[in-house]
């Protein structure tokens, strides 16, 4: 007789199996249950840029932890407003002692409008140091 698990259940014995796995390596005296487990430094500062999102709201107050980007003057090369799309692209900085790094995380669907929102932005990719693809769906990467 065949009985059909809930998605809550095989979670719960899913979650009861890892921890019984971890707890058995640990009470044999293994040491870390992770392996080939790297030391990830701490970081002093992330930045994350959206470059492009969904939608762009510029009457949204800033907050305590995001700054709206407000446009820029007229006489720009550039349409101060930034281009909202389907997808995602994000720039994100971090320093770890003292050394900035930074990376791309996803690209967006447009490549012209996720470009003009680089323009606009004023990032720089010389600083780029790895380009981060969350997965293959067409709205994290132009095809």
């Amino acid at each position: 007789m065949s009985e059909e698990m809930s998605r809550r259940d095989f979670l719960k014995v899913s979650a009861a199996a890892g921890v019984a796995l971890i707890a058995g390596e640990l009470v044999n005296g293994s040491g870390s249950a992770a392996y080939g487990a790297v030391k990830v430094p701490e970081i002093e500062k992330a930045t994350i840029i959206i470059i492009t999102d969904n939608y762009f709201d510029s009457l949204r107050a800033d907050s305590k932890i995001a700054k709206r980007f407000r446009g820029i003057p007229k006489s720009s090369i550039y349409n101060s407003n930034l281009h909202a799309e389907h997808g995602l692209a994000c720039y994100v900085e971090t320093v770890v002692d003292g050394k900035p790094h930074a990376l791309m995380f996803d690209f967006g669907v447009d490549s012209h409008g996720v470009g003009r929102n680089i323009g606009l932005l004023g990032i720089d990719f010389k600083t780029l140091e790895a380009l981060v693809l969350s997965h293959g769906h067409f709205d994290h990467w132009e095809q």
